[in-house]
């Protein structure tokens, strides 16, 4: 019997009648696979298509299969390490018959076994994840897998097509006589005075960027409402026919350029510096001297997203005496535990937030999973009934924005066999529509400058500045990144300036292990 391929469960009686009376072995199974996936007909869905729905089927046939034949002989099919011991399927020779047998490699050099009885493994031993199994096979639950009651109802995002507009009205009247549908929620339904950015105390509230607007959209994919109703389909195709009334409908800021031009500065700006640049001032100035050569260049980073295996999702259940869980896939479990309990009004011994297992971060979901989260207990407080969010995979990208782009402006001072003595640079952050989360790319590209080279002297200046796209946020190692392809672009261009082989160039400004390095200053306080 297959389920979860359409409307309801298929019995596969063809399928089932060649098994039986032609029994498992290679051949027999692979015509199975064809002939189930011929005979089940894959419904309709606005998720997923009808090859990968029927590449499922065949893998859950083929691993049913392998289950019922370990049971059968009594043999448990494991994931042992991979350096120590291999186990697969066999198929015996004379009757080309599948059986659950095992077959072991064993290393007999005593130096790489693992300590397994012990818990100990040597260091450059492969060892398997615990959860490799569960993960690989697809039994591994993660909070888009939380069972919903009957009653529960599921969230579909209705967002802004314009990145600088002003919102009049929301009419949900045509999504409303959808069958299925239950309600709607939008600004109305938030106190966004009572919410605050629970990373630091900074005056530009993050939730207000992303959770249902009412008033001035501030980028392309900004959430407006949120339809509620029985399935996720269902909501979906209501959320198309959502009206939006706009007007002041403006150009978009998006470039940094643009955001100069518009004096659309952050207020915040870090400055690093190591060492001192001042004796260099002159040969900057003077594009060198006799001793020193001097390079001037512009190193651009675009944005990257997280693009992590689960998107944003949230469950929220209402509980009794006005209490709330909520089930969030996110990297900041304080974050949305504050944030909810703020949106909601209640204390926070009054909200249980738990998490499973992640599906992926990369930093999108520390607080890019907060509004998510916020916008399900919302709903679910409005409803009176369990609701489950998640935004498509083109709403996620839009609304958790990705990595800053980032502008930076270098001169380099350095002598003849390419060892840097002194750099100069700025550099310029392109925000999105917040500087909340982008300030740790400025700080950090400071920080991270020096990479694996001694530069003694360096001086950094970075400004951040706010435009019409989604809010920037950390995408791994935040600042690391540009860090790194700024003193490597700089290296490049000493290399081809004195026409030296690049790795010479680098080994002349490696660290070594006699390098001392001094302090590095961001902003007057020493980097930690």
């Amino acid at each position: 019997v297959a389920g979860a391929v359409s409307d309801r469960p298929q019995r596969a009686r063809q399928t089932e009648a060649f098994l039986l009376e032609q029994g498992l072995t290679n051949k027999t199974v692979t015509r199975a696979i064809e002939m189930l996936t011929e005979e089940v007909t894959i419904g309709a869905s606005s998720h997923d298509s009808e090859s990968y729905r029927k590449s499922l089927l065949a893998g859950y046939l083929y691993r049913f299969l392998l289950e019922c034949i370990n049971r059968h002989d009594n043999t448990r099919t494991s994931t042992p390490s991979p350096s120590s011991t291999s186990t697969h399927s066999t198929t015996t020779a004379d009757t080309g018959h599948l059986n659950g047998t095992t077959h072991t490699d064993t290393d007999t050099d005593p130096d790489t076994d693992i300590d397994r009885e012990g818990g100990g493994a040597r260091i450059w031993q492969p060892l398997a994840k615990p959860d490799n199994e569960r993960l690989v096979t697809g039994d591994a639950k993660y909070t888009g897998d939380v069972a919903m009651d009957k009653r529960a109802l599921y969230g579909a995002y209705v967002t802004s097509e314009h990145a600088k507009a002003t919102l009049l009205r929301v009419d949900g009247s045509e999504a409303m006589r959808v069958d299925g549908v239950v309600d709607i929620v939008t600004s109305e339904d938030f106190t966004l005075n009572r919410m605050i950015n629970t990373v630091t105390a900074w005056d530009t509230n993050l939730l207000e960027s992303v959770v249902p607007i009412g008033g001035q959209s501030r980028f392309v994919g900004q959430p407006v409402a949120l339809v509620l109703a029985a399935t996720e389909d269902t909501a979906r195709k209501a959320a198309h026919v959502v009206k939006v009334e706009w007007a002041d409908i403006q150009t978009p800021v998006v470039t940094i350029a643009q955001a100069m031009a518009a004096k659309r500065e952050y207020k915040k700006m870090f400055e690093g510096r190591k060492g001192d640049i001042a004796p260099f001032e002159a040969v900057f100035s003077s594009r060198g001297t006799a001793d020193l050569q001097v390079v001037k260049g512009k190193v651009d980073c675009g944005s990257q997203l997280h693009f992590y295996l689960e998107p944003q999702v949230a469950v929220a259940c209402p509980d009794e005496d006005g209490r709330m869980t909520v089930h969030t896939a996110t990297q900041g479990p304080q974050y949305v535990h504050e944030n909810v309990a703020l949106a909601l009004g209640l204390p926070q011994h009054k909200v249980d937030v738990r998490l499973r297992r992640l599906g992926g971060g990369f930093g999108g979901k520390s607080t890019g999973s907060v509004p998510v989260a916020i916008m399900a207990a919302v709903a679910a407080r409005k409803a009176g009934r369990p609701v489950h969010v998640s935004p498509t995979r083109h709403q996620d990208a839009a609304m958790t924005g990705g990595r800053e782009e980032i502008e930076l402006d270098y001169e380099a001072a350095f002598d003849r066999s390419g060892r840097i003595h002194a750099i100069r640079a700025s550099v310029h952050v392109n925000c999105g529509c917040a500087g909340n989360l982008a300030y740790m790319c400025g700080k950090y590209i400071a920080e991270f400058l020096e990479q694996a080279y001694e530069l003694q002297n360096f001086y950094l200046l970075s400004k951040l500045w706010i435009t019409d796209l989604p809010m920037r946020m950390p995408v791994r190692a935040p600042g690391g990144l540009p860090a790194a392809l700024a003193i490597e672009t700089i290296l490049d261009h000493i290399a081809s300036s004195l026409s030296l082989d690049q790795a010479d160039v680098r080994r002349a400004n490696h660290l070594t292990e006699t390098s001392l390095t001094s302090a590095m200053y961001v902003n007057g306080e020493m980097a930690a």
